[in-house]
């Protein structure tokens, strides 16, 4: 065993000789952070949105409910509603229809605006009633013109600028034939003043002032600005804030190891110290402090004592593509995607205009995306950088309220996008010293490439001829740009530059690589497993075959046979349109003929599958199909439907949904039971727990939140402010709909510790785990796997895990209906099965 293999065996310790290094690295961290915290509270201030920032966001959170009650008061005040005449009559009219924490959060958020430079009283009151005349204007559209609302709403919805918003909104107000008459310019300036008002007496905030060389004169200009207790605030939460986050990037020495809930990962006390579990719930840390999950605590400082490397052939490669004009390897443009050039006749021919504005609202959507990728992988690159000179680093690791494990720096992480795995290897390398390990290195190969439906000895097979290809592009891969077809370009680069090296050198070569092994749809399989369902098992690979079988493929194909036992009906699309009015005259058999023409493959039928068992719904699998058509549309491969695609797709849905239903029967009856379970407890007012065949507790509590959130129609951009103000009763809801997707993620995270647990007692001590996925050295490969399938059965077998979850609800006095009834699936097959993980 060499040095590196030894140093992370063993638990971290505080005489490192990169101890006083990885302190100062830490101390980067903070100071990285404060940079950013700082750019972006100054930026935003001078822009003039103060309301933005951490600390105006906190005024503004815990300013509304006041403001609003000093708005209700005045609005009750009889001596207020029994004024003829006035500024004070004129505003009540309108303040009295809106909800006051609505005018509240509008003011507060213009008025804070306002502080970060010389405004006046007037300029920001007429911004006050400019935006809370459109607040009432839109909440009225929205009731009358539900669907033309909707459909505005979505058109802008990626837009950053807030000036299309609301043109985009008035002008379908406009064309619809709505009816607003307008308040006028002296009605919102009085709307405005009350408001300001509010402010004032409800929070504190400002003064309102004249300057003092205007004192005297005729027409007085007022200015508001902060007051001195509001700047010491602000001044003094900055302070604070920015040390609460530091950038988190990796460590050059293994983390500290977690003992407790509180007492792992990074070492510096500078450095925030944020507990294993993502939660702000000091009771649940308290029972995981006493429960002592030790497994749970051994898995995750595993992870954490991996040793990792940046690989500097790829990273060179990244910078030398990422340098030319053309995007490669899925790598951003430089350039955002050019919008589309105006009609000329785009203000007489409305079908021209129409065209327009959709291709329009995609293009802003694309840029957007373009941009956020692009910063996305400039941080990552940037990152493979500074750290591409050490000899090891690590990543400290958290988990979530299910379980499930997290690394806490992003970008750069073995939980990241293609890019940031491809920069990265196993710091220690590792002989391809048997067959085994031959063959599970060569069959990763062929799984990044996307070589991964078929066979074991057809991936070897394809690796066999594709040797030209494969040295190619390890001796020359920036002209030999084959490698940029694979599924995951930057991970297939990393193991061909391996191959060509193993090509040569096969005695003496070691590997760095992560060899990942995927659960075939992890949801479904723990569902299948937990009721013992042969039919969701063989579906999804849990038992022997000869051949990987693939459940998105088999939905497809009985989707196919729906639709072409369809193609016949004369049954109408659409019937009538709330108005009576037939909106298609398309037949089901012509949509069905259709669909058959533009394909319906396993692509159209994976999302809606892979969602199943964590709470997806008939409406979320038609919004999967359409997007899956506007993929295939910006690709070249037009789709037929027009202006009914969302009536076809919902067609396709409802096929897909239902073909689902025929090939995992027993996950939809586990999921049904546990919403069921979830809706009853929550009927009682009783919050869920469990605790998890790795020992970890999950609590599932969502409380409701509607009575302190406020929805704002459009103003300046659409906006949901939730005050985060938790009140004591269960939102009954998402408990029910929260419940499914948090029960699997808990099993699969279980499953995860007692494999990597398993594992390293077995000598393993290089991991690389996503959820359901699960890496290690090809030459420990046939050891992990065989872990890996073990516990999985042993997890299963020791643990009825709805009956335990249905007993521990029946002690708070919880009535549950009968568990779903098992099948016969005899789970000790999965040891046996070369494909569940593959």
């Amino acid at each position: 065993m060499d040095t590196l293999s030894q140093t992370a065996s063993v638990p971290p310790t505080t005489d490192h000789p990169l101890l006083e290094e990885q302190l100062q690295l830490e101390e980067e961290m903070v100071r990285l952070g404060m940079i950013r915290f700082n750019d972006n509270h100054q930026r935003l201030s001078q822009e003039g949105h103060l309301s933005s920032t951490q600390a105006g966001l906190e005024i503004a959170a815990g300013g509304i409910d006041r403001v609003a009650s000093k708005l209700t008061d005045w609005i009750q005040d009889e001596w207020v509603k029994a004024k003829k005449n006035g500024m004070k009559n004129k505003a009540w009219g309108h303040l009295s229809k809106l909800n006051p924490q609505a005018a509240a959060f509008i003011a507060l958020r213009v008025v804070l605006d306002s502080l970060t430079g010389e405004h006046t009283y007037q300029r920001a009151a007429i911004r006050i009633g400019t935006a809370i005349e459109d607040e009432q204007r839109y909440a009225q559209f929205r009731e009358s013109k539900p669907q033309l609302f909707e459909w505005a709403k979505e058109q802008v919805r990626h837009s950053p600028d807030p000036a299309r918003k609301r043109t985009v909104m008035t002008w379908t107000t406009n064309k619809s034939g709505f009816k607003w008459e307008s308040w006028g310019e002296e009605s919102r300036l009085r709307v405005g003043v009350v408001m300001v008002e509010m402010v004032r007496r409800g929070c504190g905030i400002i003064d309102v002032h004249t300057k003092p060389q205007h004192v005297g004169r005729v027409d007085t200009t007022l200015y508001i600005s902060p007051n001195e207790a509001t700047m010491k605030w602000i001044k003094a939460y900055n302070l604070e804030a920015q040390l609460l986050c530091p950038t988190k990037m990796p460590t050059i020495i293994p983390p500290k190891d977690w003992t407790n809930p509180h007492d792992g990962g990074y070492w510096s006390e500078r450095m925030t110290r944020v507990p294993l579990v993502k939660t702000s719930k000091k009771a649940y840390l308290e029972e995981l402090a006493l429960l002592k999950p030790t497994a749970v605590y051994e898995a995750v400082n595993r992870l954490q004592r991996t040793p990792w490397r940046v690989n500097d052939e790829v990273l060179a490669v990244v910078k030398a593509v990422w340098s030319g004009t053309e995007p490669v390897a899925g790598l951003p443009s430089h350039d955002d995607p050019p919008l589309p050039s105006k009609p000329m006749d785009i203000d007489t021919n409305s079908e021209s205009r129409r065209t327009y504005r959709r291709a329009a609202a995609k293009a802003w959507d694309r840029r957007v995306q373009t941009r956020s990728r692009r910063m996305q992988c400039a941080q990552v690159v940037a990152v493979a950088e500074r750290f591409e000179k050490y000899d090891a680093i690590y990543f400290p690791y958290q988990l979530d309220f299910r379980g499930r494990v997290y690394t806490q720096p992003s970008g750069l992480q073995p939980q990241g996008s293609d890019l940031a795995k491809g920069l990265l290897k196993f710091a220690e390398g590792k002989p391809l010293s048997s067959d085994s390990a031959v063959r599970w290195w060569k069959i990763h190969g062929a799984n990044c490439f996307g070589i991964d439906k078929v066979s074991f000895a057809d991936r070897l097979k394809w690796v066999e001829e594709n040797s030209g290809n494969i040295i190619n592009t390890s001796i020359d891969p920036l002209n030999n740009r084959w490698w940029t077809e694979a599924d995951q370009p930057f991970m297939f680069l990393a193991w061909c530059l391996e191959y060509g090296q193993w090509f040569e050198q096969p005695d003496t070569f070691k590997s760095h690589l992560a060899i990942n092994l995927d659960a075939s749809c992890s949801g479904l399989q723990h569902f299948s497993a937990m009721l013992r369902d042969e039919a969701g098992a063989t579906a999804t690979n849990l038992v022997p075959g000869s051949k990987p079988r693939d459940i998105y493929t088999d939905v497809a194909s009985l989707a196919v046979q729906k639709l072409s036992a369809m193609v016949d009906s004369e049954e109408p699309l659409v019937k009538k349109n709330k108005d009576g009015k037939a909106v298609c005259d398309w037949t089901v058999g012509l949509v069905a003929q259709m669909w058959l023409a533009y394909g319906v493959d396993r692509k159209i039928s994976k999302r809606p599958v892979m969602t199943q068992p964590y709470g997806s719904t008939l409406f979320s699998c038609k919004t999967f199909v359409m997007e899956i058509v506007e993929e295939r549309d910006e690709a070249g491969l037009t789709h037929p439907f027009g202006d009914f695609l969302i009536e076809a797709s919902g067609m396709l849905a409802k096929i897909i949904w239902d073909a689902i239903g025929e090939v995992v029967v027993a996950a939809r009856q586990a999921m049904d039971w546990l919403q069921e379970a979830a809706q009853i407890a929550a009927n009682k007012g009783l919050p869920i727990s469990w605790v998890t065949p790795s020992g970890f507790p999950v609590w599932q509590a969502y409380l409701d939140m509607s009575s302190s959130r406020v929805a704002l129609t459009l103003g300046e951009s659409v906006i949901r402010l939730s005050l985060q103000k938790e009140t004591k009763k269960l939102d009954k809801r998402r408990q029910s709909s929260g419940i499914s997707p948090n029960f699997v993620h808990s099993c699969d995270a279980s499953a995860l510790v007692m494999a990597v647990t398993e594992a390293g007692s077995e000598g393993i001590t290089s991991f690389c785990c996503v959820h359901d996925s699960f890496g290690t050295h090809a030459a420990d490969t046939d050891t992990f796997v065989q872990a890996i399938r073990t516990t999985f059965v042993r997890m299963y077998e020791e643990h009825d895990v709805l009956a335990e979850f249905k007993e521990e609800l029946s002690l708070l006095g919880v009535d549950l209906p009968p568990l779903p009834a098992k099948g016969t699936l005899d789970i000790r097959r999965v040891v046996e099965s070369a494909y569940c993980f593959a």
